[in-house]
């Protein structure tokens, strides 16, 4: 059985149904790592599109946001333990597959409440393959969560939703810093973060926070084909 199978009670990657391009390139990262799609195991999470922000600092924003506790409830209903959830700009390289397995696997013995197998921070070396560390994580594309953590976590989330931009306790927000003020006010809690991180973030135009110059056609459709061409570039790597 693949690591993450039996590390993990469910595997989620949250993509918006129209992002067919990201559902496609998703597949091909799932099966590098043993993984296609099977309901209640491994599954597609739809996005969601907003036209509203409701004091959230970009569209995307709030539907990532939206996205990723709707997410946490359902695993909750479902009586999951423990949630692995990938955004579909996730990327795994050629040379970190074998280390991500071994990081997963190892994982399943490790004491933890979030862990990290992608993320940005700057750490020393750690002969464990693992930090614990209470710093901010910026990103939110491969992480996982324990059941234990649902409830609390999806109450705070929610409690950023109404209350207002900018509030001390945690307003409307990106998911990545809802997540890091609830562990900053729970600093009990283990999170874990591969070292170094294994898994990274694809080229692909991104639906939260958009290049400015993107609503231009033209412009849009030229950082489209520089981007098929760098991932065409890390798949030829892949496969040689």
């Amino acid at each position: 059985m693949p690591p993450f199978l039996e590390t993990f009670d469910l595997i989620a990657v949250i993509n918006i149904p129209d992002r067919k391009d990201r559902y496609r390139e998703c597949l091909r990262e799932l099966k590098m790592v043993g993984l296609e799609v099977t309901p209640g195991k491994v599954e597609f999470f739809p996005g969601k599109r907003v036209t509203t922000l409701d004091g959230f600092p970009t569209l995307g924003a709030r539907g990532g946001f939206l996205a990723h506790l709707t997410l946490i409830r359902e695993a909750q209903r479902r009586g999951v333990k423990s949630l692995c959830v990938f955004e579909d700009d996730f990327e795994i390289s050629r040379e970190n597959v074998a280390p991500l397995l071994k990081t997963v696997e190892a994982a399943r013995n490790l004491p933890w409440d979030f862990l990290y197998l992608g993320h940005r921070l700057s750490l020393p070396h750690s002969p464990t393959g693992f930090t614990d560390t209470k710093e901010p994580i910026i990103t939110a594309h491969a992480f996982a969560i324990r059941s234990s953590v649902f409830e609390p976590l999806a109450e705070y989330l929610e409690g950023c939703i109404v209350r207002p931009p900018g509030d001390p306790i945690g307003g409307p927000q990106f998911i990545d810093g809802g997540i890091t003020m609830f562990r900053e006010r729970n600093p009990s809690l283990i999170t874990l973060v591969a070292n170094p991180s294994r898994v990274t973030q694809r080229s692909s135009r991104s639906d939260i926070s958009p290049s400015g110059f993107e609503h231009i056609p033209v412009i849009r459709q030229a950082a489209g084909l520089t981007r098929q061409a760098i991932n065409f570039w890390k798949q030829t790597r892949k496969a040689s």
